[in-house]
C-alpha cells in the first residue's frame, strides 16, 4: 500500500481485532439459505459470472461474510478480522523453536546447530534459516532480559516496602 509522503514500502501498522477469521461463523455466496439482511449478487469476474454477497455494513461485494461471537454479519474488513497465520510466529521464543526444528537442531537458545549441508540448494536454505534464527534468538534474549529486569524491579520494590514497614521511623 503506497502513501504519499512516505517511502513506497511503508504502510501503517494494521489494527486488527483479537478474533481471527477461523473462529467466526462464515456465510458464503454458495450457501442455500441466507440470513435476513444479506443480499446475493452476481458479478462478472473476468469472463465468469460469480455469486457474491453484499456486505450489509459497507455495501461491498464479498465471497464470504462473517459473524464473530454471534454479532452482526459483515465482511472481514468491517469486523477488522485477520488470519491466524499472520500471528503464529510473533513470539521470538516460539519462532526460534520452530526455526530450530526446521534445521533439525536441538531445542534451546544457543544450542549447537547441525553441520551445514553440502548441497547448494540445501545450504542456501540452511543459511537463510540460520540468519533468521540468529535474529529470533537475539529478540528472545532481549525479551528475557527485559522480563528479568522487570522482576528485579518488582523484587526491589517489595523489599523496600517490607523495610519501610519494619522501620516506620
Amino acid at each position: 500500500m503506497f502513501h504519499f509522503g512516505h517511502p513506497a514500502k511503508w504502510s501503517p501498522k494494521r489494527q486488527c481485532s483479537e478474533v481471527v477469521v477461523e473462529d467466526c461463523a462464515r456465510i458464503t455466496a454458495k450457501d442455500a439459505v441466507l440470513p435476513d439482511g444479506v443480499e446475493r449478487v452476481i458479478l462478472r469476474v473476468g469472463a465468469i459470472w460469480q455469486p457474491h454477497l453484499r456486505c450489509p455494513r459497507c455495501g461491498s461485494a464479498r465471497l464470504a461474510l462473517f459473524a464473530p461471537q454471534a454479532s452482526e454479519i459483515a465482511c472481514r474488513r468491517c469486523h477488522r478480522l485477520d488470519y491466524r497465520s499472520r500471528h503464529e510466529h510473533r513470539d521470538p521464543v516460539t519462532k526460534a523453536a520452530w526455526l530450530r526444528q526446521q534445521l533439525g537442531a536441538p531445542a534451546g537458545i544457543g544450542a549447537p546447530l547441525p553441520p551445514r549441508p553440502a548441497n547448494r540448494r540445501e545450504a542456501a536454505r540452511y543459511d537463510a534459516l540460520v540468519v533468521e534464527l540468529m535474529r529470533a534468538e537475539s529478540l528472545a534474549l532481549k525479551a528475557v532480559k527485559h522480563m528479568v529486569g522487570g522482576v528485579q524491579r518488582y523484587v526491589g520494590s517489595q523489599e523496600r516496602q517490607r523495610a519501610g514497614a519494619r522501620n516506620p521511623g
